[in-house]
Parts: C-alpha cells; structure tokens; sequence
C-alpha cells in the first residue's frame, strides 16, 4: 500500500535494500540507480604541511562530497589544500577518498572527535574557510525517540563547539566559518514566504519537556524548530567567543540522485501521488548548487562583522509543491506510463500514525533564497523540472 511505501521513505535502511533490489532491473522505464564509482589510481606525492585552505567537518557526506569535487574542479593551479576531518580517517581513506577522489593529493584527511579543536586546529590559517557540516541525519531513523532527538541535538551543538575550541586553540583566527543548519528553523507556515531574516525563525520553541505532551505531526515541527535554534544559538556564543564571522546555511530538502531523500521519494512515488493535501510546499535545492552557494559564500567577504552571525537560505529560488514533486518523479520513473498508472495518495490522518516524523512530510515551507539571489548566485537548477532531470 501507500502507507507502507511511506514508512520505507522514512529508513534509510530499508530504502538501500530496495534500491539494490531495483538496481539491475531489466524493466524499460525503472532507471539503474547506484553510486558512481571510478577507476583507483595512487600518488605518492606528499601533502604540503601548510594550513588548509578549507577544512570540512562532516565532508564525507552528500553536499560535503559534492563540495569538495566542485572546490577541486575550480582549482586549475592544483595548488588548494583541502582538510576534511573525519572520526576515522583510516576507514574514510579506503571507503570514502579512493572510491571518490583516487590518488589525490589536495585533499586530506585529519582525525577529529566532533567535541573538541584537540588535533586539527594547526590547519587553521589566517584565510581558512571552515565549513561545518557534521550533525545526525534526521532520516537515519523513522523513530524519533527521545534519545534519537538529544543524540540530533548533542550532534549538532556539540561540533559548534569543537570548531570554537578550534579557533580558540589556532595560533591565528580563520577568515570565517560557514556552519550548516537547516530550513527547519521555520515554522509550518502554509503559502507565506520565508526570507532569510523572517522572524518567524527567532519564535521562542519548546523544549523536550515542553514538547512532551505534543504528539505526531506537531511533536516533530516542535523538535525541527527547538534543534535549529539551539544550534544557532551555540554559532552566535561562538562567534562571539571567538571574534570570528559567522554564516549559518538553512539548508532546505537536498536532491541528488544518488543519495538522500530523492531515491527514497522515488520509490514512494510507484505508489504515492502526494502526501496529505499535496499542497504543502517543500524547501528544495539540487546537491550541486547547495554545494556551489556554500563554495560562492566562502569565496565573498563575509556580510557579518567579526564576532557576528548571518543567516542565509540554501534553497531553489521556485518552491515546489509536494504533489508537484511525486508527479515529477512518477514521470521519471514511467515515462509516458505515469498518464494511467494508478498512485493513491496518503491521507494526513495516516501519516500522523508515523510520529513526529509526518512532520517531514506535511509542513509547508515556502523557502526563499533572497540572499543568494541579491548576491547574483547563478542557480544551476532553478526549477524542480530542471532538478528531477538532472538526477
């Protein structure tokens, strides 16, 4: 059914199985879907001990991966040096480097423990550009327990202070610090656009206490608002401790067709046409240009004074709904077949069953990225059409 397909959106676990199974499939209109791999070749040129240009914390990941090959693409002098930290940078080497980046030499890897500076922060320089990714994954589980939820807060703070020890502990300050957040911070809030500075984003949210008589749909916006504002929070004591500028990324819904939430929205979309009313509005942005605003906003001079934060949107300057998304991804699916083939959609009243997590699902957020577009970023996928294509 319907409902089923949404729990499997909602486990990343279950939708890796599914996709394997789906992998090799010789139906006409199922497209292979898989990572995309190249041949491993070794250099044994060392790594200039200098500091790093960038280090990325939590680079591994989708927009840190994608970050760090459009960084490495730009540099026609082959003369950057890319520090990405990692908890295990052994295993990161073999499973993560040389599947993605084989054999190169400006990029690489240093061990952190995501609480503390303690042996990193002699890769910061004076024109270091640090860029704070690391956090759990909210689709990592369709349970939000109470321990998920303080394991996603704890992730999140808890970085923000290992980058301020960081700097603290530099013999010199980084340029800036780029920290990764998330549209989260606004409330459900139907057709309303929400630029960067809305103060809709400062409303005063519940804490776990608080929240614990709420349930459902509306537990989950509550602990969405209450974990972007407490790490922005912890940026704006850091900026302040450390005299460093700042930037927050409210980074919406990102699509890649290779990782994230579009191969499991994918799957739904065999048997889903919307979720709820379907008019509910979804912040997204393509992997590729939230990278790219991240690289376009570290290249700029920071808008915010030393010691102080900004906030910026990382999302497509068109909205979409998401009954408009689930049609596009039938039809990239099905092709011409997604005229006729029956999809039911997924009444409000069962996706509330799912938890706080239907949150995920039914909040409209109408994201827009005024910043970024005063700023002449040149989006690459404008539109979802553009988007859905591309992957």
């Amino acid at each position: 059914s319907s409902f089923f397909f949404f729990l499997l959106l909602a486990s990343s676990a279950n939708t890796k199985t599914i996709l394997r199974m789906f992998r090799y499939s010789t139906l006409p209109f199922l497209r292979t879907i898989g990572p995309r791999t190249c041949d491993a070749h070794h250099s044994t040129t060392a790594i200039p001990q200098r500091p790093a240009d960038y280090i990325i914390c939590g680079g591994t990941g989708l927009i840190g991966t994608e970050l760090c090959r459009q960084l490495l693409e730009k540099d026609r002098g082959h003369e950057l040096n890319v520090a990405v930290l990692s908890r295990n940078p052994e295993r990161s080497s073999s499973t993560w480097k040389e599947k993605r980046f084989p054999g190169e030499q400006r990029i690489q890897l240093r061990k952190w423990d995501a609480h503390t500076g303690t042996g990193w922060s002699d890769l910061i320089g004076a024109n270091s550009v640090i860029v704070n990714l690391c956090g759990e994954n909210l689709g990592s589980t369709p349970l939000w327990t109470e321990a998920f939820q303080r394991r996603v807060v704890d992730s999140r703070v808890d970085s923000v202070g290992a980058v301020r020890h960081a700097i603290q502990q530099a013999a010199t300050k980084p340029l800036a610090v780029l920290q990764g957040g998330a549209v989260g911070i606004y409330p459900d809030a139907g057709d309303l656009l929400l630029v960067d500075d809305h103060p809709s984003g400062n409303e005063p949210t519940l804490d776990m206490e608080a929240r614990a008589h709420l349930s459902g749909r509306d537990a989950g916006t509550e602990f969405r608002r209450y974990t972007c504002q407490q790490l922005e929070e912890a940026t704006r004591r850091a900026a302040e401790q450390t005299g460093v500028s700042y930037t927050v990324l409210r980074t919406g819904v990102v699509l890649s067709g290779e990782d994230g939430v579009l191969p499991r929205m994918q799957l739904g979309a065999l048997t889903c046409s919307r979720f709820g009313s379907g008019q509910a509005f979804v912040p997204w942005i393509h992997v590729k240009d939230a990278a790219a605003a991240i690289a376009f906003l570290a290249e700029q001079p920071p808008v915010a004074a030393a010691g102080c934060v900004d906030a910026v949107n990382i999302v497509a300057p068109h909205s979409a709904t998401n009954a408009e998304l689930m049609k596009l991804l039938t039809a990239r699916w099905l092709g011409r077949l997604a005229n006729w083939y029956p999809r039911l959609p997924i009444p409000e009243a069962v996706l509330r069953l799912s938890g706080p997590i239907s949150s995920l699902f039914l909040d409209s957020q109408r994201v827009v990225p005024t910043k970024l577009t005063e700023r002449n970023f040149p989006f690459t996928f404008a539109t979802i059409e553009e988007a859905v294509r591309a992957t």
